[in-house]
Formats: structure tokens, C-alpha cells, sequence
């Protein structure tokens, strides 16, 4: 029998953490799906379940752990883009991770409040990733259409192909095991210490945390593999000797972000679009229902924001762009795609199979007054307010549409030169000129006027 001296280290993880995390850590990286010869040739991305609990940030009163989504050059192992949530993985986390992963980060990091420099931008030409349904649905694939990226699924069982999101995703986990709070890896490491009890930090402010670690030591560290820190192999691969050169920058953002955006193709009725039985209208949409036949044959693309579901964007077929398409009734209260799931909850808990706006949205009333009613908060009460607070500090971090001006096309018309005008002033008047007057000649006569009696 062989002794914990005689083992060796990948043995020891097998025993102590499982098969799975020996064989993350120890074997070595397939690369069947390509060699990474440059940065952004090859991207990949992955969720994970942070190991540290947050708290909220009114009552600081623990409300679970957070999940991030992270994606990562394969050339380099700079981290292109991370987005962190307390809600679980899904389309939207995705869209939000690659938004950030393409666009350049100087305004996310004021934002945050990082100090640092994260000089990563620009689209990825391949796009790996694992086989969930967060990556396999439609967004994904018509983003990779509309921009030019092939996306590339590892075979289910073969975690070992996405080695290098794995193991960063382990590396971040380390980095979180001395923060209090942490859950460690399983029940085995904490022995007796409740994570629940000693964590301190709101969301907001693990996000910072680990924004700096990654901006400032993880990128500026030395790499094993790479025998140099991500951020020097990273800066020789665009401008060394054999650099690809620097990555184009996005000028179309608001166009990047509506295609990030959850999706579903639906046909223009009467009563304008029908989504999660809301109604929403615009006068562009009677104009293509009224072309119908040719317009209207196909489900046109529909996308909205999670966040706000106040308004939705239609892929309009004739100006090839989106258009803003807000509720049909404008005095509805904008409320977020999570709200809306709670309201229908709460209609089912009461036997309403019948669901229709209108009920939607007294549900909905009716739990907002519950919460701001309650004498007592429970932890899942606290965790949804987080999270909607956080949803719409998300939205206000996407870069703004910069205003187009609309340039006059008339030509502008040539000016002449004119010459100058010549005035002629007249001499002044000789003595000879005047004219003699009488005066007794110029006093008016009056003739008497005899009144009539």
C-alpha cells in the first residue's frame, strides 16, 4: 500500500477533490479543436459558481453565491471579458461577457472603481465553447453570422479541450479560498466554518475585488506555460516582430449589444407583437403589416434586454437595423424579464392558468406591496432586491449609442465677387438756387361765414 509520502501530487487531488479536478489540474490540455497563433484567434468561455457568499448591500445580510461568466484568450491567457451575477448562467450572461470581451474596458474599470489598464479589445475569430444550452441557442449563432466568428462546441466528456477556461476558472477559485466568506471547495475544507456567518462582501464589491486581481496581478504575473505574464505574450502578439498588429475597434456598439441580446422570431399581427403575453406597438409595425405579403411572409427577429422589458427591438427588413418597439400601453411601468417571471409565479401559485397583461402586472403590484409591507426580510426577499438592483446598474454600464448628425447634402453655393459701387454725392446748392417767398403773400385768407338763423 503506498503512503501519503509515495504518492504523487496528481493522486493526492484525485483522493482528496475527486477524478474530475486531478484530471483538470494535471493533464494535459487537448488542442484538437486548433492551435492559437495569435491573440483573439481562439477565445473560449465558460461559467462558473464563485466558492465565496456576498451579501446584500442594505442590510449586509447574507444572500448566496454569485456565478461568473468568463472568457479567455487561448494565445495569451489575458481575460477577455468577465461578468459576474447572482443569477444563474444563461444567454444573457453570455451576450453581456462577449460584449464586454469586444468593446475596450477604460470606462467599465472608472466605473468599477479599478485602477489599472485592460487593453483587450476586439472581435475573436473562433469562439469555443461547451455543449450548454446557453451557448447553443440562436443569439449565439446569428451573432456569430452577423460577425464573422466561427464558434467551435468541445464533444460532451471531453472537459480537458476547454482546459485553459478551466483552469483559470480553478485559478480564480484559489484566489477566493482566503476571502471571508469563501465555501472553500466542499464541505471537507470548511470543517466548521460557516461561510454564511462570515462573509462581508456585497457583490458590488467582490466584482471590484476581482476585477483589480485580474487587472493587476493576474495579468501581470508570470505564467507557467507561457514562462511570461499574460499581458507581455499579449503585447508581443500584436506589435512584436511577428505581431498580427492591433485589433479593429467596434464603431457600431448599440448594434453589438442588441445582437448580444436574447432573441425569438415572431410575425407582426394586428395587435402589434405578442411576447410573454405583453403587447407591444410602434407605427412602423402597421406599415409592414400592411405590406404583409411581402414583408411579412417570414417571423421577423425580435430581441430585448432582460433588464427592461419595456421595449423590445425588431429587425426591421427594409432599413436592415433595429428599431425600438416600446409597450402598447406607454403607461405601463417598465419592469425586468425576472419581475415578469415572478408575476406569473405568483398567478399560478393561485390556480390562473389564463394569464394575460393585465393580470401580469396587478401580480406584480401586489408583490411589490408584499415586499415593502414585510416587517421581516428573509434571505430569498434580500437576494432578489440585489439582484434587481444590480440588473439595472448592469444595463447603465452599456456604452450609449453616440449621436449621428445628419449631413446637409445640398451642395453649398459658390459666392461671387461682387465690385465695389461707386456713390456719386452731389454738389451743394448755389444762392441762385433759392427762391424768394413774400411772406404777406404765403398768410392764408379766410373769408366771414354768415350763420344762418
Amino acid at each position: 500500500m503506498l503512503t501519503g509520502n509515495m504518492l504523487s501530487d496528481e493522486e493526492k487531488t484525485r483522493k482528496r477533490r475527486g477524478r474530475k479536478q486531478a484530471k483538470d489540474k494535471y493533464k494535459e490540455i487537448n488542442a484538437q479543436y486548433g492551435e492559437a497563433t495569435s491573440p483573439l484567434a481562439i477565445v473560449q468561455i465558460d461559467h462558473t459558481q464563485l466558492n465565496v457568499m456576498v451579501v446584500d448591500s442594505e442590510d449586509r445580510e447574507c444572500i448566496g453565491r454569485p456565478w461568473i461568466t468568463v472568457a479567455i484568450d487561448v494565445f495569451s491567457r489575458m481575460i477577455t471579458g468577465m461578468f459576474i451575477s447572482l443569477d444563474p448562467p444563461s444567454a444573457d450572461s453570455v451576450g453581456m461577457c462577449l460584449c464586454q470581451s469586444i468593446l475596450e474596458k477604460d470606462a467599465l474599470l472608472r466605473k468599477i472603481g479599478v485602477e489599472g489598464s485592460w487593453p483587450v479589445w476586439g472581435r475573436m475569430n473562433t469562439l469555443h465553447m461547451d455543449n450548454g444550452k446557453d451557448f447553443r441557442g440562436e443569439m449565439v449563432r446569428i451573432f456569430a453570422e452577423e460577425w464573422s466568428v466561427d464558434v467551435q462546441f468541445r464533444p460532451p466528456g471531453f472537459a480537458e479541450w476547454g482546459g485553459h477556461i478551466e483552469r483559470l476558472n480553478g485559478t480564480l477559485k484559489t484566489e477566493l479560498d482566503s476571502v471571508k466568506g469563501t465555501t472553500f471547495r466542499g464541505p471537507k475544507d470548511r470543517v466548521e466554518y460557516d461561510p454564511e456567518e462570515h462573509a462581508v462582501m456585497t457583490l458590488d464589491e467582490l466584482e471590484k475585488y476581482l476585477f483589480n486581481h485580474v487587472v493587476n496581478v493576474y495579468h501581470q504575473e508570470r505564467h507557467s506555460q507561457l514562462e511570461c505574464p499574460p499581458i507581455a505574450k499579449w503585447q508581443d502578439g500584436l506589435l512584436g516582430d511577428k505581431g498580427s498588429g492591433l485589433p479593429d475597434k467596434v464603431e457600431d456598439t448599440e448594434k453589438l449589444r442588441l445582437d448580444l441580446l436574447p432573441m425569438i422570431k415572431r410575425k407582426i399581427r394586428r395587435d402589434g407583437i405578442v411576447w410573454d403575453h405583453i403587447h407591444y406597438s410602434c407605427p412602423e409595425l402597421r406599415l409592414l403589416l400592411i405590406n404583409k405579403d411581402k414583408f411579412n411572409k417570414e417571423k421577423l427577429i425580435v430581441r430585448r434586454d432582460p433588464r427592461d422589458i419595456s421595449t423590445i427591438y425588431l429587425y426591421h427588413p427594409v432599413l436592415k437595423a433595429y428599431i425600438p418597439v416600446p409597450y402598447r400601453d406607454t403607461f405601463r411601468q417598465p419592469i425586468s424579464l425576472w419581475e415578469h417571471r415572478e408575476a406569473r409565479a405568483r398567478l399560478k401559485s393561485q390556480g390562473i392558468t389564463a394569464v394575460n397583461e393585465d393580470l401580469i402586472f396587478q401580480a406584480l403590484a401586489r408583490n411589490q406591496q408584499l415586499v415593502e409591507t414585510s416587517e421581516k426580510t428573509t434571505k430569498n426577499v434580500r437576494k432578489n432586491k440585489e439582484r434587481a438592483r444590480r440588473r439595472k446598474q448592469d444595463a447603465s454600464r452599456v456604452p450609449a449609442t453616440p449621436k449621428k448628425t445628419v449631413e446637409n447634402r445640398l451642395p453649398k453655393p459658390e459666392l461671387k465677387s461682387v465690385p465695389p459701387v461707386e456713390v456719386k454725392v452731389p454738389d451743394p446748392p448755389d444762392e441762385d438756387d433759392f427762391i424768394d417767398f413774400d411772406e404777406e403773400e404765403l398768410t392764408p385768407q379766410y373769408m366771414p361765414v354768415r350763420r344762418i338763423q
